[in-house]
């Protein structure tokens, strides 16, 4: 891959411009042969490029899906000529990459052969490696393998994917782990006061319970009443929570990747998170209040 790619104006034969508008400009990457079997790029329709394409400059041209929907949405864009750089012609389509980050939208991306970039002077280029085992044990091969061609030829800047993709998320990453740890000490908070509220309504009610014993209230009965007290009270504040979340969402729609922001499993999930916490919360007050003996309760009143 030469270079980190660079941007230019692309005149498009189905789609010449007025007189004095500019051109539309376009991201080009120039890649070798291989390139997108390395990367794991799907090719959509066409072919990649070959030996030819590199050795003879045929002129060809290689789109990603994003440019191909924005100008031929319903038809193949294979045979389709443009000028990026010099005249070319439209060998295949490609799927869509994000360029920058995960967050970003992918940006429609036209790729061309290297060799054109190499007769015009090449400054720098990435080279990419697929491998089964661990990345970085092919490091010593590659240097020998580019001392071979070139011994003054330095080599820099070696990196797996996986951290490069996790260097451009990093910040996301970094606000993710406050909101989840803030997540975290809500949901502890939270079942400390759930535990605390549940507590001082059975000391409230403890006469009532004894009453209701003495009538006949059964232990188990006692325990549902008081669970189902937490439960509607942890109903009430997840329906309010709910509401809170569902007007803010928006707001971080752009720490998650390929996530739909009002994904119904994500509100339920955490619903029933707060439930279960609610429940564990309310357990041990329930249980004491069932324990209460009639006597001791009255003897309060």
């Amino acid at each position: 891959m030469a270079g980190d790619g660079s941007v230019v104006e692309v005149e498009i034969e189905d789609f010449p411009t007025s007189p004095g508008d500019p051109l539309p400009s376009f991201s080009i990457r120039r890649v070798s042969r291989g390139y997108f079997e390395t990367i794991g790029i799907a090719l959509d329709e066409g072919r990649t490029f070959d030996v030819d394409d590199h050795e003879r400059r045929l002129g060809t041209a290689i789109v990603s899906a994003s440019f191909k929907d924005q100008f031929w949405p319903d038809t193949t864009t294979l045979g389709e000529r443009m000028d990026v750089v010099d005249p070319s012609t439209i060998v295949g389509v490609v799927g869509d990459v994000h360029g920058r980050n995960l967050t970003s939208p992918p940006e429609p991306l036209i790729y061309l052969p290297m060799l054109d970039a190499v007769g015009g002077g090449v400054r720098g280029m990435t080279l990419a490696l697929r491998t089964s085992g661990e990345p970085l044990d092919l490091v010593p091969l590659a240097r020998h393998e580019v001392a071979e061609m070139d011994p003054l030829l330095p080599i820099s800047n070696v990196r797996r994917m996986s951290d490069i993709v996790g260097e451009s998320m990093s910040r996301v990453t970094f606000t993710l782990s406050l909101l989840a740890i803030a997540a975290l000490v809500a949901l502890f908070l939270g079942s400390v006061g759930i535990f605390g509220v549940i507590s001082y309504v059975v000391t409230q009610r403890t006469p009532e319970i004894g009453i209701r014993q003495a009538l006949g209230a059964a232990p188990k009965q006692v325990w549902g009443l008081v669970m189902g007290r937490a439960m509607m009270l942890t109903l009430a504040g997840i329906v309010v929570g709910l509401i809170g979340a569902l007007w803010t969402v928006r707001s971080f729609s752009t720490l998650v990747y390929e996530i739909d922001p009002y994904d119904p499993a994500s509100f339920v999930a955490g619903s029933l998170v707060f439930m279960t916490v609610a429940a564990v919360a309310s357990f041990l007050p329930a249980l004491r209040a069932a324990r209460i003996q009639p006597s001791v309760a009255l003897r309060q009143e």
